[in-house]
């Protein structure tokens, strides 16, 4: 299976949408469209897999026990996580985001200030559709999952610690 790099896709799909505003109806540009979804897209990919891998980390390298014999609790452990995911993923948005500019001349200033809340809204569930009540509705559901995982998460968290399995776990041998 051959698997991409974000840079490539990203210039994949900036030469389809060249193609398609060469065959398209004039006043019709692809290129936000297109290009734009790909990059914002994979900037929620990268968010995700970057909470998602550094979790793992802790997990496989069984350093979960020793994250939580410290004071932490378990909101500053998953702040953590999701900041330095966003941070490194915001990064790596904005190199693909100047590439895109000077190669295709991908430009969000068109947007103005609604492309703050559509960010927002991609970073929390990654589907952010363009119109106010849309985004309204976006906005409820990735809170409504962003509440219900937290929930899950504390209990799943609380089982763990209560029979021990968290102590166990770090403490078997990998054979």
């Amino acid at each position: 299976m051959i698997t991409l790099r974000p840079r490539r896709v990203a210039a994949i799909w900036g030469f389809i949408t060249k193609y398609l505003n060469a065959v398209a109806s004039p006043g019709f540009d692809f290129v936000p469209l297109l290009l734009g979804a790909v990059l914002l897209w994979d900037f929620f990919a990268r968010v995700m897999q970057g909470v998602t891998m550094a979790f793992f980390e802790d997990v496989w390298s069984r350093n979960f026990l020793n994250v939580f014999a410290t004071p932490i609790t378990t909101g500053e452990y998953v702040s953590g996580l999701v900041l330095s995911s966003v941070f490194t993923s915001t990064i790596g948005l904005a190199v693909m985001v100047v590439m895109a500019a000077a190669a295709f001349g991908l430009s969000f200033v068109g947007y103005g200030v609604a492309i703050v809340p559509a960010l927002l809204i991609l970073f929390l569930f990654g589907i952010a559709l363009g119109t106010w009540p849309a985004l309204g509705w976006g906005a409820l559901l990735a809170v409504s999952a962003i509440v219900l995982a937290s929930w899950v998460f504390a209990r799943v968290f609380r089982h763990a610690i209560r029979t021990g399995l968290v102590a166990r776990y770090s403490a078997e041998t990998v054979s």
